[in-house]
């Protein structure tokens, strides 16, 4: 079967769909996540949060609907755009996520 799969990572959760080639919708999984404010009018999060939540959310998907090894998907992924990741040369994170 042909899937499309959504990703979703906004400020507060990570919003993932299942759809079939139709529209039709077969699985959604949120994953909320809490934000780390350390003083006013400035948000944190860890990085490993976003990861963790992307995982999550797929095998949720998975649990709700049987997705097989010989399925097709395509997958679009939205994010919000001003959270900044701080790495060094090798991708590792170096402080939390300013969102």
């Amino acid at each position: 079967m042909r899937l499309l799969i959504g990703l979703d990572i906004g400020t507060t959760a990570l919003k993932a769909a299942v759809f079939d080639t139709e529209g039709k919708l077969l699985s959604v999984s949120t994953q909320e996540y809490a934000l780390i404010t350390p003083q006013v009018n400035y948000v944190e999060e860890e990085g490993e949060v976003y990861w963790n939540a992307c995982k999550a959310a797929v095998a949720d998907l998975k649990s709700r609907y049987p997705i097989r090894e010989d399925d097709e998907a395509a997958l679009a992924i939205s994010a919000q755009g001003e959270t900044i990741f701080f790495m060094d040369a090798e991708g590792n994170l170096l402080r939390n996520a300013i969102v």
